[in-house]
């Protein structure tokens, strides 16, 4: 019996997604993976970390540990 071929992980052309709904969803989901890597590292390592991320639509989100004044000073 032969395997099926497996697609597995396969590199994708980076490029700018045009459609409005598919670029929220894609932000929001690796906003959220941005800040737990960060979140991880700030665990990991005992590093400071702030990071600020601004939405198409100016929304401003941050993650910050300890806290953004800390860091910033």
């Amino acid at each position: 019996m032969a395997k099926k071929p497996r697609k597995g992980h396969q590199k994708i052309e980076i490029e700018k997604i045009l459609k409005k709904n598919h670029l929220q969803v894609t932000f929001s989901k690796r906003r959220f993976e941005l800040f737990k890597k960060a979140s991880e590292l700030c665990t990991l390592c005992g590093v400071n970390v702030a990071i600020i991320v601004f939405s198409l639509v100016g929304k401003v989100f941050s993650f910050r540990l300890p806290d953004v004044e800390t860091i910033v000073d």
